[in-house]
């Protein structure tokens, strides 16, 4: 009890070096550690993206099994995104499976933003199949990092379809994620879809701003070449 209060105290000052140093002297002087050792110093290396150690932690947790939660999981695979660390992201969402633990639409998405600062759009996509068979539903920064994944690998044929999803599925995009799905079809020459964007952001009440005409302008030039 008092190590898991050290080291909750050392994650709640963003201390994650003393949490893991007072991790790693339960294991020398042979006192047990448990899910909630293991949550708390997950917790102090989250705040400071130590995604390495926290797969360490993670794989210590899961030893656990009965313990292994939703929380835990979650956090780790977030740490995993904020380091682009999609192979990892991938492979703790594939051990919360084997776990029986299931996933929500955090731990999806932090998967999938994973994916996207990887350049996997085709896992991304992937992602959002896996969380329509869960009937899990999306939100706005699901599609959107989906959609930023298809953006920066010229995919705006996909963009396009995933805001059409989005409209279907009364879920409101926001400038940025119009604004990502505008320059996917500018980096493509585009110009056309990027027109229909702009047109459907008015519809839909969007305000624009520099990005979007910005995106805009390298659409028509892209085009015009």
């Amino acid at each position: 009890i008092s190590f898991n209060a050290a080291i909750s105290s050392c994650a709640k000052n963003g201390e994650w070096e003393c949490a893991l140093r007072l991790f790693s002297v339960m294991s020398q002087i042979q006192v047990e550690s448990d899910r909630i050792t293991c949550c708390a110093a997950m917790a102090a290396c989250e705040k400071d993206g130590e995604w390495e150690n926290m797969i360490h932690l993670f794989s210590i947790l899961a030893q656990f099994k009965a313990d292994l939660n939703l929380i835990a999981c979650s956090t780790a695979i977030s740490v995993c995104a904020e380091g682009c660390q999609w192979e990892w992201a991938l492979q703790l969402c594939s051990m919360m499976q084997e776990s029986s633990v299931e996933s929500n639409v955090i731990t999806f998405t932090s998967a999938i933003c994973a994916c996207a600062t990887g350049d996997k759009w085709e896992r991304t996509l992937q992602l959002l199949h896996t969380m329509a068979q869960s009937r899990v539903k999306f939100n706005e920064m699901t599609c959107g990092g989906t959609i930023g994944a298809c953006q920066k690998t010229s995919q705006w044929e996909r963009a396009l379809q995933l805001l059409g999803m989005m409209t279907q599925s009364k879920v409101a995009a926001k400038t940025i994620t119009f604004n990502t799905a505008i320059s996917a079809c500018g980096e493509s020459g585009n110009c056309e879809g990027a027109l229909r964007l702009l047109t459907a952001m008015e519809e839909a009440q969007v305000r624009s701003d520099m990005i979007t005409f910005g995106a805009m302008i390298s659409a028509c030039e892209e085009a015009a070449d």
